[in-house]
């Protein structure tokens, strides 16, 4: 989620300010793009943590606002973030994290040769425990397979996902994570499911989670349909 807009971000991408931060912390004369960013290493394994953290989240929040912006640095804003979850920097980890759900979102086909790496790597941070970095993981990991469905060819990563539902630590990715699991409900995703309907149980079991929760993570629309949807497998042990 975007927060409040700064009036600041127009003058930054204007005066080309976003170069000078991201060339202060990937040497610009790497050309990284698909699995490449992962051999390469960059300048920034010389940068305090603290200070990568700062231009990650920098970038978090024009991405979105301005996606036509980031097929431009989308190798750069990818292996920086890569590498702080490697390093497992402990200020940048977050922003990073949030980072691959946004090149997911926005990235387009430039994302697509980096996507089964980019699971990889979430998969090692949901491994450290639920809390909000897990949840933005999580999150991220659901932004792959809802805008990159082609790229994964087996059940395991959907399934891996439901089970870290539902998200109580940060609320925003909770309502994106939570939308996303309606939507595929909706359409009866056949990953989501399973073979014969096996993750039936645990897809009830999660819908019921979020409604019994105090905060009801979700939209109104989503709420309205996961309460159908709880109505209509209401004879449903489990």
């Amino acid at each position: 989620m975007v927060g409040h807009f700064d009036p600041t971000i127009p003058h930054l991408i204007n005066n080309g300010l976003m170069g000078q931060i991201m060339n202060t912390l990937v040497d610009p004369s790497i050309e990284l793009s698909g699995q490449d960013r992962f051999a390469h290493r960059a300048k920034a394994d010389d940068k305090p943590d603290r200070e990568i953290a700062f231009a990650i989240s920098i970038f978090n929040v024009i991405f979105p606002l301005f996606p036509d912006k980031l097929p431009q640095y989308h190798g750069k804003y990818g292996s920086i973030s890569y590498l702080a979850l490697r390093k497992n920097y402990p200020c940048a980890r977050l922003h990073a994290t949030r980072a691959i759900g946004i090149c997911a979102m926005f990235g387009g086909d430039q994302f697509k040769a980096s996507a089964r790496g980019s699971i990889l790597i979430l998969y090692n941070v949901m491994s450290n425990g639920r809390s909000t970095l897990c949840d933005t993981a999580v999150a991220s990991l659901g932004k792959i397979y809802e805008f990159h469905r082609d790229c994964i060819s087996d059940p395991e990563m959907v399934e891996k996902w439901l089970n870290f539902l539902p998200l109580k630590h940060d609320f925003n990715e909770a309502r994106y994570a939570h939308g996303l699991l309606v939507k595929l409900i909706q359409r009866s995703d056949e990953y989501l499911f399973g073979s014969n309907n096996k993750n039936l149980p645990r897809i009830i079991s999660v819908v019921k989670g979020i409604l019994s929760g105090p905060d009801r993570l979700g939209t109104e629309e989503a709420i309205t349909q996961m309460i159908d949807f709880v109505e209509k497998h209401r004879a449903w042990k489990s």
